[in-house]
This record gives C-alpha cells, structure tokens and sequence, in this order.
C-alpha cells in the first residue's frame, strides 16, 4: 500500500497531488463542465493525460444512466457494461459526489493492499514462498492502474481471493493439503 501511495504521489507531484487528478478527466470536455458545476474542488488534467477515469466517475455519479452525466461521455452503453467498480465508490462515498475521489483513491489503495496480501496467502497454500505476493505491488501494470484509480488492482484481488476460497474449500483436510505441496 505504501508502495502504490508513493507512485500515486510520484504521478501527479508536478500538479500539486490531489485524488481527484488520479481520476484524469480532461479540462475542456463537456463532462468537466457537468464535474465542476458539482465538484468546484475537482483538480483536471490536461487533454494528453486524460484516461479512463472519467467514465468510472460517471458510473458513480449516475449508476443506473438515468440523469445527465451518462449523456456526456462516449459509448456509454459499452462503459456502463462494467459499472460494479463505481457502484460501489458511490456506496462507499454515501451518495456525496465531492467525496467520490477520495473514495477512490482509497479503493486504489486498498485493492493494491488486498491484492498482494491474497496473492501472497494463494501462493503460501500451493506451497510457494508468500514473498511472491509482493511482486504484485511492484507491477509497472498493476501501479499504473492504481495511479489512474482503474479497476484491474481490485480484479486482481477479486480473483486471487476466489481462488484462495476455492482451494480452501477444495482441500479442506489435511492430507488434501499436504497434496498441494509437492
């Protein structure tokens, strides 16, 4: 976690850090004016910086594409294909925009936390050395996305724990155990 927090600050230390320039909406779209006319506090980037935050901020913002946020990004029907990420920003966030990229610049953080600590715990049950969990906090891919508040951090989380669960369940004796440890 401490890891993803330094590069996260690394990243945007030339703009002054604040979460909501991990979120990389672009000044000078229609949605940044939609943004700040609810977020006055809600940091830009420039059009070259810009990336895939803005579609998960608008997700949060408008969950079910039914007010006016959905109207102002592109492909909208393709990006709310995968909304479960900003759905639950805006539930962790109680329904209050202006903290949506706190909370997901903590998301960031904590999926990158999970995502080691279970990849660790998953490679300890098939026998490997946990040490290798940490190689998820060093991924240029994984810290990238975690500077960018994506979703492939909490994915990677998502999947090594189903993975954990399912060796658990599976080899629930002792001797099934032992098995894994060849």
């Amino acid at each position: 976690m401490l890891v993803t927090m330094l590069t996260q600050f690394a990243s945007r230390m030339a703009d002054g850090f604040h979460p909501s320039l991990l979120l990389a909406v672009p000044d000078g779209i229609p949605l940044a004016d939609y943004i700040r006319s609810v977020d006055p506090n809600f940091r830009f980037v420039n059009v070259f910086d810009a990336y895939d935050g803005r579609y998960l901020w608008t997700m949060a913002v408008d969950p079910v594409a039914r007010g006016e946020a959905h109207d102002l990004i592109d492909l909208a029907a393709y990006r709310y294909g995968h909304p479960l990420y900003s759905w639950i920003a805006m539930i962790l966030s109680f329904g209050q925009v202006k903290a949506l990229p706190g909370v997901f610049w903590l998301m960031s953080i904590t999926s990158m936390g999970l995502a080691a600590l279970l990849s660790s715990r998953l490679l300890d049950r098939l026998g490997a050395s946990p040490w290798w969990g940490l190689l998820v906090a060093c991924s240029p891919g994984m810290l990238f996305s975690a500077t960018m508040a994506l979703t492939e951090p909490a994915q990677v989380a998502i999947v090594a724990g189903l993975l954990l669960l399912w060796l658990c369940l599976l080899y629930t004796s002792d001797a099934a155990d032992d098995s894994l440890r060849v």
